[in-house]
């Protein structure tokens, strides 16, 4: 339901009114056909724009206001629609919260003459398809943003111009930024562009791989010779550019003002600590606290009511960490178990709850004081170049980290060396043992060491005895749930805590899983891009799929090794690289794409493309049936951006999920192909053959709508990171308040 924010002046039938839909301000009347740019925006905003409307009243907003033809009514005080669209302007100014970032688009050449009008409104970041650098000054708490100049809808197509008509020359004016630059890209054409370094919206790296760039002044024919010649280098820069179309021209293009939007609620205040007051146990706590002994009906009550806390979530009192409300809910708890039987059905089921949730590694754990340090920061240094792969490297966990952390400079001033993978513990051991003592690691007064591995792939192929020992390493234990370890390099023995998706909670997702928060671009971009397959109705779907040039495609590194294959039962975990190659090898036809390094004419490994997962999703993209979406690792918790590629590229995820994954919690099972119980030839059979119906179309579309709601939660997206740094913190004030205890040699 949409809350009317209108004037009440102005309320009457055609009147100009702004409403609030979500976290998207909207002005209904006032748009004009030529201001086709900020309408688009309008509308894909709010199709595809932040959720929810009950997001707080700290969270960012995108302003759709026709704000090209209120500045036109500023030259024309007398056209009829002057006085409704300073009326709508005021109305906007009132429904921006006072200290929120609020967004918007604006397509009108003299903008930068009125700027402080919008940022009297409230406007603090402002996309324009003029050129940033001629704006002059800015007000104060305003930013300005460079937006795609797209050709108009009626534009006539752009036509190729130089060696194979391959090519298209663009004026220099307004920094480049030009509908003609924008129109060779959506016509698979190649930009020629004399400017060494134009200031244009997208990343400046696919740019340079995707236009032809040189000093004015200079003659690019040769140039443009030498790659018309060259097939391979001429797709490439083909591919680059269209990943920058997807995401700022048939995208949206929203993908920009996501990122904004994203970027911005970090800078929102922390929402308060979690408080006792929705808890069902709390009451009786304070009823019961001077009692010393309980009845039964009074012991069967406690016990009820903490059950249902730890499901429904409210289980702040039943925290695991120290403070005096959990104190009292444990001895409450425990008071209640001495006054029932043994067998008791109440204490029964408290123990099945509390069984379940330790082997999903949900106990709760007890959010730290939030917006500020509960003591000194703990000073924490990342080694090696695994350890900028752990959740704390990545920038949008920083600001959930509220001062407890520090990071070091050097080794030698941290309380904490954190990598992630053994690996780097091995390539430093001269360094360590110098701060970590000759013979053992944590000696009084030195640094605690800590593997936080995000990556199971890592845990499997390294972490587990065996497999250490060929790397000449052993470490004490062989499973992959062992959290104190010793590390061997020669004759030093390394003490450090590791921690995976076996062994913590750090990566037991209640949102979104880890790795598609790692980066605002994840989001930012399934939201763009599943938006429109998800407007589909099923029988259109079917029909795209029948018509898509690939039945499937896996990009994924060969691998052939049968340590990819390895598994650990005990804890869930098994290799599925080894498998995903030999389904990939193995799926016959013609129309199946293979790219990845070890594959036949896959060019460069897409680690060392400016953008691989735009790469592939511009690769992919409406191409495709069926998408190989197959994990490097299984495990219930652990699942990274490939079953979302999938929805993004519109195809069906083929996928191996056993039964528990949690891959059934994001995408209903009549929307995936899961082969699990399928070996690779089989399986391989099955993609191949595969014609979906309209059992499937329904249901993928039903968890395309689901997952777009998710990408679209900036307040869910800003918990679930918020969850992550209290549970990386958690374990490390853990490992410095009980370091590894000593082991002894293997």
């Amino acid at each position: 339901m949409v809350r009317d924010f209108s004037d009440p002046v102005r309320s009457a039938p055609g009147g100009i009114r702004a409403e609030r839909q979500s976290a998207v301000l909207v002005t209904r009347r006032g748009w004009r056909a030529q201001d086709w740019l900020e309408r688009r925006m309008r509308d894909a905003m709010l199709a595809q724009g932040p959720l929810p409307a009950d997001g707080g009243p700290r969270q960012p907003v995108y302003a759709a206001f026709p704000w090209s033809a209120y500045i036109d009514t500023l030259e024309r005080p007398d056209v009829l629609e002057a006085p409704l669209l300073r009326n709508a302007l005021r109305t906007l100014a009132l429904l921006v919260p006072q200290g929120v970032a609020a967004v918007t688009v604006c397509q009108h050449p003299q903008l930068p003459a009125h700027l402080p009008r919008l940022a009297a409104a409230g406007i603090t970041d402002l996309f324009w398809t003029g050129d940033p650098a001629t704006a002059g000054p800015l007000p104060s708490g305003l930013r300005l943003h460079s937006f795609p100049a797209l050709p108009a809808p009626d534009a006539p197509p752009v036509t190729g111009e130089g060696p194979g008509a391959a090519f298209a020359f663009c004026p220099t004016e307004n920094g480049g930024n030009t509908p003609r630059l924008w129109g060779a890209v959506a016509a698979g054409l190649i930009p020629v562009l004399p400017l060494a370094l134009p200031a244009l919206p997208g990343p400046a790296a696919l740019w340079q791989a995707g236009a032809v760039l040189y000093a004015a002044g200079t003659d690019p024919a040769g140039h443009l010779e030498a790659i018309a010649a060259a097939p391979e280098r001429l797709e490439a820069m083909r591919t680059a550019l269209a990943g920058l179309w997807l995401i700022h021209g048939g995208g949206g293009p929203v993908h920009d003002i996501l990122l904004c939007l994203l970027e911005r609620g970090r800078d929102m205040p922390l929402p308060p600590a979690p408080s006792a007051a929705g808890s069902l146990l709390w009451p009786l706590i304070r009823r019961f606290r001077d009692q010393p002994r309980l009845t039964p009906a009074e012991a069967q009550l406690v016990l009820q009511q903490a059950s249902i806390d730890l499901l429904c979530g409210n289980e702040d009192v039943l925290a695991l960490s120290p403070g005096a409300e959990s104190a009292a809910a444990w001895r409450l708890v425990a008071q209640a178990r001495a006054a029932l039987p043994p067998t008791s059905p109440d204490s029964a089921r408290l123990d099945v709850i509390l069984g379940n949730m330790r082997d999903r590694n949900r106990l709760p754990l007890g959010a730290p004081a939030r917006g500020r340090a509960a003591s000194a920061p703990m000073r924490v240094f990342l080694l090696g170049p695994r350890g900028q792969r752990t959740p704390l490297s990545y920038a949008p966990i920083w600001p959930h980290l509220g001062g407890r952390i520090a990071f070091a400079e050097t080794p030698e001033a941290a309380d904490l060396i954190v990598t992630g993978w053994s690996r780097d513990l091995e390539d430093h051991a001269g360094a360590l043992a110098g701060l970590c003592g000759p013979k053992a690691a944590g000696k009084a007064g030195g640094p605690q060491l800590a593997v936080l591995s995000e990556e199971p792939l890592w845990d499997s192929l390294w972490s587990g005895a065996e497999r250490d020992g060929v790397a000449g390493n052993r470490v004490a234990g062989n499973s992959l749930a062992a959290r104190d370890r010793v590390l061997e390099s020669g004759t030093l023995r390394l003490r450090y805590r590791h921690l995976n998706h076996v062994n913590s909670g750090i990566f037991a997702f209640r949102h979104l899983p880890w790795f598609v928060l790692s980066a605002d671009s994840f989001p930012a971009r399934y939201a763009a891009l599943i938006a429109g397959f998800a407007a589909m109705r099923p029988r259109d779907l079917l029909r795209h799929w029948a018509a898509a040039p690939l039945q499937a495609a896996f990009l994924a590194e060969r691998r052939a090794g049968g340590e990819y294959h390895a598994a650990f039962p005990a804890e869930g975990v098994a290799g599925l690289c080894l498998y995903r190659s030999r389904v990939a090898e193995l799926t016959p036809g013609a129309r199946v794409l293979r790219m990845g390094q070890g594959w036949p004419g896959s060019g460069p490994r897409r680690q060392d493309l400016p953008d691989w997962h735009l790469d592939k999703l511009a690769r992919l993209h409406g191409r495709l049936r069926v998408c190989g979406a197959y994990e490097n690792t299984l495990h219930r918790d652990y699942i990274t951006e490939k079953p979302f590629d999938a929805f993004a590229a519109g195809a069906i995820p083929a996928v191996l999920a056993d039964a528990g994954h949690r891959l059934f919690e994001l995408i209903l099972p009549e929307a995936m192909l899961n082969t699990v119980m399928a070996p690779p030839d089989l399986a391989a059979a099955r993609i191949a053959a595969l014609t979906p119906d309209l059992i499937l179309a329904e249901a993928w579309l039903e968890t395309a709508k689901g997952l777009l709601s998710r990408f679209r939660d900036l307040p869910r997206i800003r918990e679930e990171r918020q969850r992550i740094a209290d549970a990386c913190i958690h374990e490390l004030r853990g490992l410095l308040a009980d370091p590894p205890a000593a082991a002894a040699p293997p």
